[in-house]
């Protein structure tokens, strides 16, 4: 794969140099599909979907895990521990 950053095609995010489709991207607000090309495309049903209805939410996918990854996120699957004591 290449990076490209043209308008039109099918982009998709890739951490191997664009071997594997991890997921399409949206293809941008002009002369694209309506929405940021910096988001997953329209059918994704990830946490990085370009819109969200009232009411509704998603869940974290391993696409949306990896992508933190690729930018140096720390992902844990711990919980965070809860405080012993609690000052008031």
């Amino acid at each position: 794969g290449v990076l490209n950053v043209a308008v039109g095609g099918s982009p998709y995010f890739s951490v191997d140099g664009g071997a594997t489709s991890i997921q399409p991207f949206s293809t941008g607000s002009f002369h694209g599909n309506g929405w940021q090309a910096s988001h997953f495309g329209t059918q994704a049903t990830t946490l990085m979907r370009p819109f969200v209805s009232a009411g509704q939410s998603y869940d974290a996918t391993a696409a949306d895990l990896i992508a933190l990854d690729a930018i140096g996120w720390d992902v844990s699957a711990a919980a965070v521990p809860e405080p012993k004591v609690y000052a008031l």
